[in-house]
């Protein structure tokens, strides 16, 4: 009897050993998602905070699978925050990160379940152990932009600047003269890419030639911005006054709810004349002082009429030559402009930046010949206009820096951009939709 208390005895306190070394060998450790807003408008930032929680710390950094939302931009603002929690009065040790999502269409956006490798200690102990982590799906219930009277607003930001400067001093301006414009939209909390392009009008006896726009990511630690810049070369023909018409910009608000412009107001430029240009009335004048001889000397009319004639000639075969040459510099300085802003000038860029520039400068160049390609109502997803495989290559090089990492991968950015440019030119019938040799 005694015999078999003692083995109940042994039996209980291994049991309570055992339930002792369950309970220090837990590990409490679980994610929350936030997104603010949870209902917007397209193109509006959306902030998506993802926060780890463990009862103990973290022996490693957190190691996350890429975030993958159809008809979406994700912007991953990986730095991560650590902070200390307490719930239901435990305190728990955290780290946060977020990213910006921009949605490109209407309608519900999921926000997909995503994966965390953490290493944690469990509680009691002190040796990290690996420890997979999912979140949550999320909804994103996204609405089109309203309307402002009958305008279309079609950029989404917090505020909005814009402004123009000339390469020459638009109160000197002479009949031939070529000058830049450069306009320059500066938004926060969007992408450079989802900054309304202008529709410039064009003013009488002036022809505009378009180059391709420049988009500069300003991004910083806590919200995504951008800058556009816009540069047109105008051609002055004629000696008039011109009006170059008010350029505005609308945006949309998401905090206030409100539509905002912005404008450059229209400026009045009086052309003057160009004295290259006035030497067809040099010549009449020339042609009539030299008629007054002709009509009062009778002794010898053969020999005045033939230098009349003579100087006639000459003048004319000078006049028609420099207006030849001029022509000839004029239409080489346009189609040079035009060539400079053409999609297979901003493809061609984008080609050799593969071989003779950084990773950030091949980043610029593409997005600048994307918007090229693309029509406004098309997506504004690279990745839309590649198949599954491809867009799976295509975001691992684009999301690291195997850019860099040797010619197997320059190779497969190399075969990616031009299935791209097949996509969306040839396939979409765009060849002549391209902005070609036509001014605005």
């Amino acid at each position: 009897m005694v015999k078999n208390a003692k083995h109940i005895s042994l039996l209980f306190v291994v049991g309570i050993l055992l339930s002792v070394h369950s309970f220090a060998q837990k590990i409490d450790a679980f994610a929350r998602v936030s997104v603010a807003p949870r209902e917007g408008v397209v193109r509006q930032a959306y902030k998506v905070t993802i926060t780890v929680h463990s009862s103990t710390w973290f022996a490693k950094p957190l190691q996350f699978t890429n975030l993958h939302i159809d008809d979406a931009f994700i912007i991953p603002f990986t730095r991560t925050v650590s902070s200390i929690n307490y719930i239901n009065n435990k305190k728990y040790a955290t780290l946060s990160f977020y990213y910006l999502v921009f949605p490109y269409n209407t309608g519900d956006i999921l926000i997909p379940e995503l994966e965390i490798n953490a290493n944690i200690p469990p509680e009691g102990g002190y040796k990290g152990e690996p420890v997979l982590i999912r979140t949550k799906r999320q909804m994103i219930k996204v609405k089109p932009v309203p309307s402002s009277k009958d305008e279309n607003v079609w950029t989404v930001a917090n505020n909005i600047t814009i402004n123009d400067n000339w390469s020459k001093n638009i109160e000197t301006l002479k009949v031939g003269d070529v000058v830049e414009r450069e306009i320059i939209i500066t938004a926060s909390g969007t992408l450079p890419s989802l900054i309304q392009p202008l529709i410039i009008e064009k003013p009488e006896f002036t022809s505009i030639y378009p180059r391709e726009p420049e988009l500069q990511d300003k991004r910083t630690d806590k919200s995504a911005n951008g800058v556009r810049i816009e540069r047109y070369s105008y051609l002055f023909e004629d000696e008039v006054e011109i009006i170059i018409p008010e350029e505005q910009i609308l945006w949309w608000n998401p905090t206030t709810e409100s539509v905002y412009k912005r404008t450059i107001p229209e400026k009045k430029i009086t052309i003057k004349a160009n004295p290259d240009l006035a030497m067809m009335e040099s010549l009449k004048d020339s042609l009539l002082a030299m008629s007054a001889p002709l009509q009062t000397t009778e002794e010898e009319p053969f020999s005045w009429t033939l230098v009349g004639l003579l100087l006639i000639v000459l003048l004319l075969a000078g006049y028609f030559g420099i207006k030849s040459l001029r022509y000839a510099v004029r239409s080489y300085r346009k189609n040079r402009i035009v060539y400079l802003q053409s999609e297979a000038y901003c493809f061609k860029q984008l080609q050799d930046a593969l071989d003779h520039k950084t990773r950030k400068e091949f980043i610029r160049l593409l997005y600048i010949w994307f918007d090229k390609v693309r029509d406004s109502g098309q997506s504004a997803s690279i990745s839309d206009y590649l198949n599954w495989p491809e867009r799976d290559i295509w975001e691992d090089l684009i999301q690291t820096n195997e850019f860099d990492a040797g010619l197997e991968n320059k190779n497969q950015f190399r075969i990616l951009i031009s299935k791209l440019r097949e996509n969306l030119v040839v396939n979409d019938t765009q060849k002549g939709r391209l902005r070609k040799l036509n001014p605005v």
